[in-house]
């Protein structure tokens, strides 16, 4: 994932922007984070912390969720999923 600045809030979209997760930092070294999905006839939606480590031009990021939950059909399916990591490269160039 490339981002400009770990200090400031930014939203990361996927799957033809039917998936956004949102980063809001509490420092240079993580902060919490929250998914959404909607499409398909329903919606998943989780929230988490992050960790950052490493050096300024790749660190890497640690996620921790509670739950994820998919909603669709008049059912919610939640599970736990494990621990995950993603190398966040810096943006020299942000356009600012």
């Amino acid at each position: 994932m490339r981002v400009c600045d770990v200090t400031r809030p930014f939203t990361v979209t996927a799957c033809g922007g039917m998936a956004t997760v949102t980063h809001i930092p509490r420092d240079d070294k993580g902060g919490t984070w929250r998914f959404n999905f909607q499409g398909a006839g329903g919606f998943a939606d989780s929230t988490g912390s992050y960790t950052l480590a490493g050096p300024e031009e790749a660190k890497t990021a640690t996620y921790v969720s509670g739950r994820v939950c998919g909603h669709a059909g008049g059912r919610t399916v939640c599970a736990t999923p494990k621990p995950s990591t993603v190398t966040w490269t810096r943006i020299d160039d942000c356009g600012e």
